[in-house]
């Protein structure tokens, strides 16, 4: 950071810890989910932990979906899981940590169902509700209460209603407030039903499932669609049953409790029940146009849906359909950020902090209902941060960081802490009710990028280490210093954008640098003069043996010199008079080209951009003075003149002319920056990527790379960037001939460091061939290969092809295109 403190602005957000169950459908037990969902039920925010199938192995796209949407802080899973899947999984999930049930935890009965965590309860939220309800809103609680031995009606209570732990406290958390307690032994679903039917009047009633699911709905949701529509009735016993009853809080209106029951198989075949239930929905479902309903199953069959679906029917206006699922299948919505604010929202406030020595203690604000100091319980805190404010002076757009989801980032920020990186990119950490500050860190941006290459540390209780990296380093390459010096210059990579974008600009910097294009042409002309007239001498040729071979090359040589253009001064005059030119030559060449349309003069604006590189050092003021001893003639800084002036050459002193010639010269660095290294290619990418449809980007100059404890480099990457919470490296050329070719098939880089598998692809293209080598190693969410306007080699096409299709099982994109300023 510069300077001893910054001021950054931080959003917290309070929200309860997420919990993911993973099952393996065929070897999880009716009673290890009733497990689950009952300790669920005391938890703040337990409505919207969800059940997810796998084998260990994978997960089918439908139920990773769900996976992604809930991006959960925490995973448990009942079934060992297999080094791949948790890679993936901490890929495009990374939950603060992992914990399975290992095949040795089962054979000695030793079966956790939840993570270990500490977790606010729903304790004070029936209190809070009745010190919170308007005029409309009269709760009642119903306190179904779990009995020491399992009741044969508890999976049918439990999962539709939900049970209270006898060591949750309920005396406490009811007292003096309306409810009725329950006991779980001495009802059955029948008469609990009509028992509460007989004494509703006019309250609301509230089970342990609305207590769990109140003040908790996420900021990310699925939308609604048609399937997901209305109340589902989901009949059967399979373990994917239970998990779709239960994870209906994230298929259906996030604005209402889930409006689902589940049914067994006994249950379906029982009329009474259905009657009962029937008579419940007619009462308590009143949701307007949403009168329908559909009767789901994983595991019955047609007959049993239609049957239940007609035993439900509650006269014309609500009818059910059938609808049975695919084991693989799990109908989604697509899913969109929740916008607004409602009663539901967690509460969240915004910080101004003072960071210093790249730290700061932040406050953070804590679920609304709980009235003091909660502690045995936890929660999470959401933390939008500002991105380096002193960067963007030139915008009021204030972006937040916006990071990939790579193991050990979050720990950069928040140490000895449970933390993530979350869906959106910001960061997430656990928090106690025991304090009321967290220590908030700020790395610096390599430190960042470091986190790619070092993969210390997991947040899996079970060992699944990360592939190994044998890039172990990186540093700033010659061309990165030149063009963190460049951007220095300008004050920002925006300016510098501006600056090239601009047709007029950019072809008076790239004249006063001297184009490479000019200088190429200048010598194929005066070469192709010398052979013409040297060859002419010799009618019969010259073969490579010819015995006046080297007079030839000597007479050559003398005549030729080889040489960089000479920087050309111009002085205000010259600047302002070429605009003219510049316009007539480009509209000839284009009549509609849009900026030279619409800029008809040297305007204002124009003016502004002179003075501002006149003000930044890009164009240097001085003037040219010649010695009238020796007609020694030098350019002189403005800085350096004084009225007597010492020659360069005899260092004779002379009077300082009273009205010199000024002019402008551009800085020996932009010269060479545009002249010799060819960056500013590389300074259009990364401006239009910054420019255009990105909330965050944070980019290092391009770096060195380097393999194990190898000295030499492996290669240096152009692109070394964070765009939007993805981690891109890439590659950037003037034009798609700059790629090197080789026709060695010795499988190594262009660096000649072998690749650190013997299976590696082999690419003869040398840039591609070390593009491969750093995306296995890093894998970054993309490879970019931009290239300015021209053919496409097709040997390069090809390549670039099979370097997609090798990186494709990686789940790393390939992105292969062609820049140009625009017109």
């Amino acid at each position: 950071m510069n300077g001893p403190a910054t001021t950054l602005t931080v959003k917290l957000v309070a929200r309860p810890k997420r919990i993911v169950l993973l099952i393996d459908p065929s070897h999880t037990t009716g009673e290890e989910l009733d497990a689950f969902i009952f300790g669920c039920n005391r938890l703040w925010g337990g409505r919207f932990n969800a059940i997810i199938p796998t084998d260990g192995t994978t997960i089918s796209p439908d139920w990773w979906k769900l996976l992604e949407v809930v991006d959960p802080d925490y995973i448990h899973s009942l079934t060992p899981l297999e080094d791949p899947l948790v890679h993936r999984i901490n890929r495009r999930i990374l939950p603060a940590r992992i914990s399975e049930v290992l095949a040795k935890d089962r054979a000695t009965g030793h079966v956790r169902i939840m993570p270990s965590l500490e977790a606010v309860s729903v304790g004070e939220i029936p209190r809070f509700i009745c010190s919170q309800r308007g005029t409309l809103f009269n709760p009642f609680f119903v306190c179904l209460q779990a009995s020491g031995q399992r009741s044969p009606h508890r999976s049918f209570l439990l999962r539709n209603f939900g049970l209270y732990p006898g060591d949750l406290g309920t005396k406490e958390m009811f007292r003096d407030l309306p409810h009725i307690v329950v006991e779980e032994k001495n009802e059955t679903p029948a008469r609990l039903l009509g028992s509460l039917l007989n004494q509703m009047k006019g309250q609301q009633f509230m089970f342990p499932h609305e207590l769990c699911w109140m003040y908790s709905v996420p900021r990310f949701y699925a939308d609604s669609h048609l399937f997901s529509r209305g109340l589902h009735i989901v009949v059967g016993d399979h373990p994917l049953d239970v998990a779709y009853a239960w994870n209906r809080a994230w298929t259906g209106d996030h604005w209402h409790p889930p409006e689902v029951y589940w049914l067994s198989r006994a249950d379906a075949e029982n009329p009474e029940l259905l009657a009962a239930l029937k008579a419940w929905i007619e009462r308590t479902f009143w949701r307007g146009t949403e009168r329908c309903g559909r009767v789901v199953s994983y595991s019955e069959e047609k007959p049993l849906l239609q049957k239940v679906a007609e035993a439900l029917r509650c006269g014309a206006c609500f009818a059910y359909e059938i609808s049975p699922l695919d084991p693989e299948s799990y109908p989604l919505p697509d899913v969109h950020s929740l916008g607004g604010r409602h009663a539901n929202e967690p509460p969240h406030y915004t910080e101004q902090v003072i960071l210093s020595e790249e730290s700061a203690l932040v406050g953070f604000p804590a679920p609304r209902f709980v009235s003091g100091g909660d502690s045995q319980g936890g929660w999470v805190v959401d933390v939008g941060l500002e991105y380096r404010p002193e960067r963007y002076t030139w915008t009021n757009r204030r972006p937040r960081w916006n990071l990939p989801k790579r193991i050990g980032i979050s720990w950069l920020f928040f140490r000895g802490r449970d933390s993530r990186v979350i869906r959106g990119g910001s960061l997430s950490v656990a928090v106690s009710g025991r304090e009321n500050q967290l220590e908030l860190r700020v790395p610096s941006d390599e430190e960042v990028f470091g986190a790619m290459f070092h993969r210390h540390g997991s947040n899996s209780e079970a060992p699944h280490p990360q592939p190994p990296c044998h890039l172990n380093r990186f540093s700033t390459s010659d061309n990165g210093k030149f063009l963190r010096g460049f951007i220095d210059l300008f004050g920002n990579l925006w300016n510098a954008g501006q600056v090239f974008e601009n047709p007029f600009w950019r072809e008076t910097l790239a004249r006063m640098a001297g184009r490479p294009e000019d200088a190429f042409d200048e010598r194929r002309a005066k070469l192709q003069g010398i052979l013409t007239e040297v060859l002419a001498e010799y009618p019969a040729g010259v073969s490579a043996t010819h015995p006046e071979l080297p007079k030839l090359a000597e007479r050559m040589t003398n005549r030729v010199t080889l040489r960089d253009p000479i920087p050309e001064d111009l002085t205000e005059d010259q600047i302002r008079g070429s605009f003219s030119e510049m316009r007539h030559a480009a509209l000839k060449a284009d009549p509609d080209h849009g900026w030279w349309r619409a800029n008809e003069n040297f305007t204002s604006e124009a003016q502004h951009d002179f003075e501002f590189l006149v003000e930044a050092g890009i164009l240097l003021q001085g003037a040219k003075l010649t010695c009238p001893r020796c007609g020694t003639g030098e350019w002189y800084l403005v800085d350096e003149m004084k009225t007597q002036m010492q020659c360069r050459g005899c260092f004779n002193t002379f009077a300082l002319s009273i009205s010199p010639q000024w002019s402008f010269r551009l800085n020996g660095l932009v010269r060479k920056a545009i002249r010799n290294y060819g960056l500013v290619p590389l300074v259009q990418v990364l401006c239009t990527t910054q420019s255009r449809g990105c909330d965050f980007f944070m980019f290092l100059p391009p770096q060195d790379v380097f393999l194990d404890d190898d000295k030499d480099r492996l290669t240096d990457l152009d692109l070394f960037f964070i765009k939007d919470g993805r981690f891109v490296v890439g590659e950037v050329k003037s034009n798609p001939k700059g790629f090197k070719r080789s026709e060695s098939t010795a499988e190594t880089s262009a660096s000649g460091n072998p690749p650190p598998s013997v299976d590696s692809p082999r690419f003869k293209y040398e840039d591609l061939q070390d593009l491969w080598i750093v995306a296995r190693e890093l894998l970054p969410d993309e490879v970019v290969i931009a290239t300015g306007m021209g053919d496409w080699p097709e040997g390069l096409k090809k390549e670039i092809a099979e370097l997609r299709e090798a990186l494709a099982g990686k789940d790393v994109i390939v992105s292969a295109f062609q820049f140009h300023w625009p017109s």
